[in-house]
């Protein structure tokens, strides 16, 4: 009585395991690409640094060359020295500045014991009122002179910092001062220069 049912039913199983049905619960895979989730061992997102991309007013684009993080901290460090001159500058001073880059001085004029005499500014307030000629050692005397006083060193430096395609470092502060004693400094195209102040003094 059961015999027909049951051989019929035989018959339909071995047509099944002959014309399996596909398996749509998972996608196709194409021929050449890999379906697997597993990432590649030769690459991890910890062996990448961040990279800050920053615009131009004028829409290119360039990679800031100090770094966000290094560029904020220096700029951190120009405010609290600016402020440690303000309450500890002298009311008058004199000072000299070289730099060092593509320039050369002729190192003509007058000496004193075998130096080369430059000039010394006075600075009163913020005001440059005099100069005094004094004698400058013999290994800075082929570099370019620049007149300028505290508040042009602090000025420049901001604008580096302030400059994230411009590159500044280091920057020694006067220990007695504050000011920015040295700094090497990069814009653009430039070989950059080496900013020292020379000389430094109270003025009476």
């Amino acid at each position: 009585m059961f015999g027909l049912p049951l051989a019929m039913a035989f018959v339909l199983w071995l047509s099944g395991c002959a014309h399996p049905h596909a398996d749509t619960s998972r996608p196709p895979s194409t021929p050449g690409v890999s379906t697997g989730v597993r990432s590649s061992d030769s690459l991890h997102p910890t062996d990448i640094e961040s990279v800050e991309v920053i615009k131009r007013p004028n829409g290119g684009m360039f990679f800031d060359r100090l770094g966000p993080t290094k560029r904020r901290a220096m700029l951190d460090t120009l405010e609290l020295q600016r402020r440690f001159w303000r309450e500890g500058r002298p009311r008058g001073y004199f000072i000299r500045l070289v730099v060092i880059n593509d320039c050369i001085s002729a190192g003509l004029g007058e000496r004193i014991g075998g130096e080369l005499v430059r000039d010394l500014l006075l600075v009163r307030d913020t005001s440059i009122v005099g100069r005094q000629p004094a004698p400058l050692p013999v290994r800075y005397e082929h570099y370019c002179p620049r007149a300028w006083r505290v508040d042009d060193l602090f000025a420049d430096v901001a604008q580096a910092l302030a400059d994230t395609s411009a590159y500044i470092m280091p920057i020694q502060y006067d220990l007695a001062y504050g000011f920015p004693r040295s700094y090497f400094v990069e814009r653009g195209r430039s070989r950059g220069d080496r900013v020292i102040v020379e000389s430094f003094a109270p003025a009476p």
